[in-house]
């Protein structure tokens, strides 16, 4: 190992730049140091050594500095996000950085010394963290106390970084117990340098005092510590120190809350440090003073005035010194930087600004200028910092010559009158505007005291915010006199500026002089004429446009306007060219022309303005250049403001006395709301549409009268356009927001509906298909998916009365724009009936169409997709495929081959897709390949397929499992791509995110993490979100033990993302919802419980996006479910529903699924009340206003089904039967299926009722009869249940027919391990020994060929083998016997596939009952093997002889009459005399004992005493055990 070179690394990565790897490589580097040296002194442990290499301490402080950098950088930007507790930054975290110095100084790589120490409380100081470093910080400092070195023990910086460490984190008392500790050891140390304490510290305890302490408190105490500052500390032999020392104790004291005297102490204080200045410094280094005071480093706010007060008492004392010294021609006084006076006044002018800004906000006056005016509000704020004092100050610190005279420092004092608002703000100005003039001798070339162009802008500005009658006079005054001065010098520094002009016009623009407009036009031209055309730009137009709209002048909106045009011709010219885009109008010119239109009442012309404006962004292709939606809002809410009281007026008028003219007004007003971007007035104009319907309610019953008495009918249908817009504008002001929800409640698609048909009887609107459409589209804003198709189809039947079902009426008559927006309805339900009833709509779609042959019936591609995307969505996988299948066919005869075009063929890719059935890959593919085909061997270009096709059957082939064949597809784009050089044909992000997905449904982690790593390297750090989902979602579903870090680290990546601003939305409640679905599926407590703390997490958060949703809410149920916790699952959803109930979460969020999970978990569990929990959690579905669905019910039926407690058969058919009154009442939504009746038929299975099989046999049927055909699994269930009846004979009969259907072509016919199961334990049950072992021999072939899942397992072998043991045959051992063998020969080494301990001892059992001469023999053989089984799977108990086993083998060797039984008994006997505690307690051991006792002694064994003696040992060892 290279010492030198490692030591060079660490220099190279200390040059570096700061960033953590660089961190973490010095780590590393130091890590290794540290092993080679205590490999080179042989260490095993660490020890204090020496230090003996070529080494120094350059080393560990090179680490220790860049690592302190850096954390400083961290803590940081951890306080400025919000992150107090620094979790991002573990890896370097000061107790590893301790051990890792500790390590480096015992192993003699560096000094023990102090320092090192030192820096790591100096790198805790930074820590926002307070309690945790305050904590750790006194664990080094005990350490260090504790150290027996004398190099190694403190000094005053490490007390002064533990001062600093404490009083951050509240613990004044442990600061001042470390400075007298100091001090002590300062005197008992003979007064070491190092040891004496200094003023850091003792103004780190009194900024403490000032923060966390009572004013009256922290003012005497700081006194008492700056006097014993005074005394024990030194004073600084460096100005800054001493001027930063000084500082923190006038900080500290002025900053004393609501302590009269704390002010003066503190200039007390400053006036002290001038004078120690004097004396130690010079005043030379005064500088200092005035920096320290600046920027002070304190632990304290301080305010703006305190430092302004400081400053300037310090440049008091100055001016006297500088003074005092020229009278006695002592050491002169250089003049301080015109930069560092230039800051005081900023500050000071911050300062005086704030407190008018208070001073506005508490409503106080503003008159702090006039000394004469007593009492002075703002004097107490201010004091002798008002604008008057320091400008008097400003021009004695110029006579006393320790400022260079500059107009640039009254220019300050100006700006800061701005803030007063005030006549005697602009008074003031003027005076000092004028002593100006007198300094300078009123000659303007002297630009140390004469007022500049600056000066003049100042002034103008004050006149335009003081305000006055004469203010745009005044302010025309001052840009004279900038002329005169520019003419008498010209000099380019006195030629007016556009900001001066622009000054000028404002303040005419907010006086009331009546030629305010012609003198501003004047301005204007000469503005133009005098100034840079470069400095004329759109920010300029814009100021003078506000100044014009201002002016109350007939003329005002016309110059407004003249202005606008011509800044949008000189753009139109000017664009191209260099800096043409300071040229481009914006938003604020567009609200001044607006706003002066409208304050004119002139709404037309700001339409007509809006008009222009849109064909000149139109004509320059730029939207910025139009008006934006806010402002062209303005324009119709003043239109509407004008027609409300029309509107008011037609409402207010008495029944039956409305005239035609009315009607005109009427027609007008409605009209009017489709002038305008109905976005521009879906925020203020839910009002408007109300009135329109009311508006047509009152003239619709008038007509009515009207036509009941046969009167001329006086009024004009509305226009259709008219009508239309405004039912659109009612549409997009349903969708739901917080401002209109409540507002449109009572005008709901049904409501409207009625209204539209009543307008048609009255003869306010022609009779069309059109108004009803609209109104179905809105349909899915107001009710829940699941009703909203219901009630479109009560439109859709309301539409077909009023044509009377005569599709030749086509205005009336439903079309097919009606029956797609009834589709898009049921394709939004998700309902199972939703296939039915869209298939139905196009028959008779097909229906009309042929009986009339008009086109609006004809069926389009467009048709034919909803329907198919409806079977996709809600179909079973199989039939949603064929029909798929079946009516793409239909479309294909019935629509044009040119309608059949790439946007038809991507939607039905689609289709296949979500249909997910395993084919729909291929089934896509060949689609894909035919569009192919038609591109590029005929040429049609409406075939040619878009990216959205190829993303189609890549979502297609993953979600059939095919992850291989999505691959392949990505790599043939890439070839397609490459051949034909069109870069459409190419991957992108949405292929590489939807194979990521494919990977992700076939489990293929690596896969899916390999193509986003292609991902990162092709598109970098702008990775699409749906990437990062599907590998999440790949990991979630791995179930690989790593998928829970490993997605946490992703989750930690996008996190970065989120902090840098570069993707707010990386994160959402999405992946939390992946994150927790993964927790879900460990099913275990502790996951269910992480998921918790993520879902309460989430709860916290402000972010909506990081809300809980429906699906966190889904997958929290799931989790607990999972983890076989249903009652957890249980609380989840009531809370949910509680919250609820209560209005504090939206019912949207309590999804039928949460209730299915419930139900289900507690239909799986086994305790005595889990059928009356499901029972419970089912009423809780209508207790919420729900339905319950066809899963709902399954889960209720297999819970009651499964109960232990009660025949199940009775509350199972209870159930079923409400469930098809139900049914039959609501429709699909809750027939019953497959799965139903598999529930009732177990029930039935476990029943003791004699009618159970009839009844099972009569379910069958039933199912048949409601075309729900069975499969293998209710096929399976029918036969446990003929079984359980001892009825064999039937159980093969249905199995026979399970195979005659599957090898005819029904693929859910085909039998599973169940099947077999049952068939063997028919034949067991039967007591049939031979066929139950055919059976599974048949079984085992079965496996072999593949044709079922698995062997046999355990259980089953029983089965068989305990009808041989029950046959009474004489051969039934042996027979047992053969069974066990194959059962051995199966195994898969799976506990559930071994033998059992009982299997054993059966056999074992029956062989001692046989008792030929060899059964001994057999029994020892076979007990033999066991225990070598055992031995091979040690883990298994079940594997383990017990007692029972044991006693047979003794039996059965009794019986023996073969010379070696005497030691095999005695040997056995040995053995269990050798068995624990437990072996003893798992069965009535004492009997068998006692058995075992009496069959020895029985016996004729020569040992036999012995024997027993032994027996009765192990009566006591049993008897002793259970005691």
């Amino acid at each position: 190992f290279e010492w030198d070179e490692a030591c060079s690394t660490i220099q190279a990565l200390a040059a570096s730049d700061n960033d953590p790897e660089r961190i973490r490589s010095m780590f590393q580097v130091l890590s290794r140091l540290c092993e080679e040296s205590r490999a080179i002194h042989g260490l095993d442990e660490y020890e204090d050594i020496q230090s003996n290499l070529p080494l120094n301490d350059v080393v560990l402080t090179t680490v220790l500095e860049a690592w302190r950098a850096y954390m400083r950088k961290a803590y940081l930007k951890a306080e400025k996000d919000g992150d107090t507790q620094q979790l991002a930054m573990a890896e370097f975290d000061p107790r590893t950085v301790l051990r890792l110095v500790e390590d480096s100084m015992n192993v003699g790589l560096a000094r023990k010394h102090p320092k090192f120490y030192n820096m790591i409380l100096s790198t805790l100081s930074a820590s926002k963290n307070h309690d945790e470093s305050l904590e750790f910080a006194k664990e080094i400092f005990a350490k260090m106390m504790e150290s027996p070195l004398r190099r190694s023990s403190i000094n005053a910086y490490t007390v002064q970084l533990m001062v600093n460490i404490c009083v951050d984190g509240g613990e004044l008392e442990t600061a001042e117990m470390y400075v007298e500790e100091l001090a002590r050891m300062y005197n008992i140390q003979s007064q070491r340098r190092d040891l004496q304490p200094n003023p850091p510290m003792y103004c780190a305890l009194m900024e403490g005092y000032c923060d966390q302490f009572p004013g009256d408190v922290a003012f005497d105490r700081i006194l008492e510590l700056f006097q014993e500052m005074q005394r024990n500390c030194y004073i600084p032999s460096s100005p800054k120190a001493t001027a930063m020392c000084f500082s923190r104790v006038a900080n500290a004291l002025a900053e004393c809350r609501d302590h009269t005297d704390s002010k003066t102490a503190a200039r007390a204080v400053v006036a002290e440090m001038f004078e120690t200045f004097r004396k130690s410094h010079g005043l030379n280094s005064a500088y200092e003073m005035l920096h320290a005071l600046s920027a002070p480093r304190s632990g304290i706010d301080v305010s703006k005035g305190t430092v302004a007060d400081h400053q300037f008492l310090v440049l008091d004392y100055l001016s006297s010194a500088k003074k005092d010294n020229t009278e006695s021609k002592a050491e002169s006084v250089r003049a301080i930087s015109g930069k560092l006076f230039g800051s005081i006044l900023v500050n000071w002018r911050d300062h005086v600004r704030d407190v008018f800004s208070s001073a506005k906000s508490t409503e106080l006056p503003c008159e702090p200028f006039e000394e004469d005016l007593q009492p002075q509000p703002l004097e107490s704020y201010l004091g002798n910092l008002n604008p008057k004092s320091i400008s008097q100050r400003i021009e004695a610190y110029e006579d006393s010559e320790i400022v260079q005279p500059n107009s640039a420092t009254q220019n300050i004092v100006l700006s800061a009158l701005k803030a007063a608002c005030d006549k005697s703000g602009l008074d003031f100005g003027h005076d000092i505007y004028y002593r100006m003039l007198t300094r300078s001798n009123f000659d303007p070339l002297d630009r140390k005291h004469h007022p500049t162009i600056t000066t003049v802008q100042e002034m103008v500005q004050l006149c335009t915010s003081c305000g006055g009658e004469d203010s745009a006079i005044k302010a025309d005054q001052y840009l004279q006199q900038l002329k005169g001065w520019f003419e008498k010098t010209k000099q380019p520094s006195f030629s007016p500026s556009v900001g001066v002009f622009c000054s000028v016009i404002e303040a005419y623009g907010q006086s009331s002089q009546p030629e305010a407009l012609d003198r501003i036009a004047k301005l204007f031209s000469e503005m133009k004429a005098t100034c840079d055309p470069g400095t004329v730009n759109a920010i300029t137009y814009t100021r003078v446009c506000r100044a014009v709209a201002q002016c109350d002048h007939p003329r005002s909106p016309d110059v407004a306007r003249g202005l606008l045009d011509e800044l949008c011709r000189r753009y139109e010219a000017n664009r191209s060219k260099k800096r043409g885009y300071l040229l481009k109008p914006n938003k604020q010119i567009h609200a001044a022309v607006v706003g002066s239109y409208l304050k004119a009442e002139r709404t037309e012309d700001a339409g007509s303005l809006s008009k222009d404006l849109d064909e000149f962004a139109e004509r320059r292709n730029d939207p910025k250049l139009a008006l934006d939606e806010e402002l062209k809002m303005w324009i119709p809410q003043a239109h509407q403001r004008r027609s409300s009281d029309i509107a008011e007026s037609i409402l207010t008028t008495k029944p039956g006395t409305l005239r035609p003219e009315d009607w005109a007004v009427a027609t007008g007003f409605i009209a009017s709301l489709s002038r305008h971007d109905s976005k521009a007035l879906k925020t203020a104009q839910g009002g408007k549409i109300r009135q329109a319907f009311s508006i047509l309610d009152r003239f619709a019953d008038d007509a009515m009268k009207i036509k009941g008495a046969k009167a001329a009918f006086p009024y004009l249908s509305l226009d259709q356009k008219a009508f239309s817009d405004t039912l659109r504008l009612w549409k997009e002001l349903l969708v739901p927001t917080d401002s209109t929800e409540k507002e449109m409640a009572d005008l709901d698609p049904t409501s409207v509906i009625e209204r539209i048909f009543h307008y048609f009887d009255a003869g306010l609107i022609d009779s069309t298909a059109n108004y009803v459409n609209i109104v179905l589209g809105a349909v899915q804003f107001t009710e829940p998916p699941e009703r909203a198709p219901y009630c479109g189809h009560g439109f859709f039947e309301r539409m077909l009365e009023h044509s009377n079902y005569k599709p030749t009426i086509t205005n009336k008559h439903p079309t097919k724009i009606t029956v797609q927006a009834l589709l898009d309805l049921w394709l939004g339900s998700a309902l199972p009936e939703a296939p039915g009833r869209a298939e139905s709509y196009v028959d008779e779609l097909v229906r009309w169409h042929e009986e009339t042959k008009l086109d609006v019936y004809r069926p389009d591609p467009r048709i034919y997709c909803s329907v198919m995307e409806v079977h996709g969505a809600c179909s079973p996988p199989e039939i949603a495929f064929q029909r798929v299948h079946q009516i793409f066919q239909d479309m294909k005869s019935m629509c044009p081959n040119e309608e059949i075009d790439t946007i038809t063929c991507t939607r039905v890719c689609g289709c296949l897709a979500e249909s997910k059935h395993p084919d729909s890959g291929d089934a896509a593919r060949r689609l894909l390949d035919e569009m192919l085909d038609s591109y590029f061997n005929e040429g049609n270009l409406r075939r040619k397929p878009g990216q959205a096709a190829f993303s189609a059957v890549l979502k297609a082939y993953g979600r059939s499992g095919q992850a291989d064949k999505a691959q392949e597809l990505v790599k043939e784009m890439e070839r397609l791509a490459e051949d034909t050089g069109d870069s459409s044909f190419a991957p992108t992000q949405v292929h590489l995110s939807a194979l990521i997905w494919a990977f992700a449904g076939s489990g293929d982690v690596e896969k899916a993490q390999s193509t986003m790593l292609r991902m990162q390297k092709d598109f970098g750090s702008e990775v699409e979100m749906d990437a990062w989902e599907g590998l999440l979602v790949a990991w979630s579903e791995s179930r690989d033990p790593r998928s829970i870090d490993k997605m946490l680290e992703m989750i930690d990546w996008l996190q970065t993302s989120v902090d840098s601003k570069q993707d707010p939305k990386a994160i959402t409640s999405s992946t939390y919802n992946t994150l927790m679905s993964a927790y879900g599926r460990q099913g275990t407590v502790e996951s269910a419980e992480e998921a918790e703390k993520l879902f309460k997490w989430m709860s916290e958060q402000n972010d909506v996006g990081n809300k809980p949703d429906k699906d966190t809410y889904k997958s929290l149920v799931i989790a607990w479910a999972n983890a076989g916790k249903p009652a957890r699952a249980e609380s989840v959803l009531r809370v949910l529903c509680d919250k609820i109930i209560r209005g504090e979460l939206d019912a949207t969020l309590l999804q039928p699924h949460l209730f299915n999970t419930v139900i289900a978990s507690w239909a799986n569990a086994k305790q005595p009340d889990a059928a009356l929990r499901a029972a419970s959690v089912f009423k809780l579905i209508r207790q919420m206003n729900q339905r319950p669905a066809v899963v709902a019910y399954n889960s209720l039926l297999w819970a009651l089904a499964r109960d232990t407690n009660q025949d199940p058969a009775s509350p199972v058919d209870q159930v079923f039967q409400q469930m098809l009154k139900e049914w039959k009442r609501s429709g699909d939504f809750v027939k019953p299926n497959s799965r139903t009746y598999n529930a009732v038929l177990h029930a039935l299975s476990l029943s003791k009722q004699p009618e159970a099989l009839d009844l099972a046999e009569r379910y069958v049927e039933q199912m048949k009869a409601i075309n729900v055909e069975p499969d293998a699994y209710v096929y399976t269930t029918l036969m446990n249940v003929y079984s359980k009846k001892q009825k064999p004979d039937r159980v093969e009969q249905i199995f026979h027919e399970m195979i005659h259907r599957f090898k005819a072509g029904e693929k859910k016919m085909q039998p599973t391990s169940h099947t077999y199961s049952a068939r063997t334990w028919a034949w067991s049950i039967g007591n049939n020994p031979e066929k139950a072992t055919s059976v599974v021999n048949e079984w085992i072939a079965a496996a072999n060929d593949g044709f079922v899942d698995r062997k046999p397992l355990s259980r089953e072998f029983g089965a068989v083998l305990q009808a041989w043991l029950r046959s009474g045959r004489p051969d039934a051992a042996e027979q047992a016997e053969s069974v066990l063998e194959e059962l051995m020969k199966s195994s898969s080494g799976h506990p559930n596939s071994l033998p059992h301990v009982a299997s054993f001892t059966g056999v074992i059992s029956a062989y001692a009952k046989a008792g030929s001469q060899k059964a001994g023999t057999k029994a020892l053989r076979l007990f033999k093997t066991q225990k070598k089984l055992a031995e091979t799977y040690p883990g298994i108990d079940s594997l383990q002889p017990n007692l029972l086993t044991y006693s047979g083998v003794i039996m059965a060797l009794l019986k023996s009459r073969d010379p070696a039984v005497e030691d095999q008994v005695a040997g056995l006997l040995e053995e269990l005399a050798l068995k624990e505690g437990s072996f003893w307690r798992k069965f009535r051991s004492s009997e068998l004992l006692e058995k075992l006792r009496t069959a020895v002694n029985a016996s004729t064994l020569l040992s036999k005493t012995a024997l027993v003696n032994s027996c009765q040992k192990l009566e006591s060892l049993a008897a002793t055990t259970r005691a």
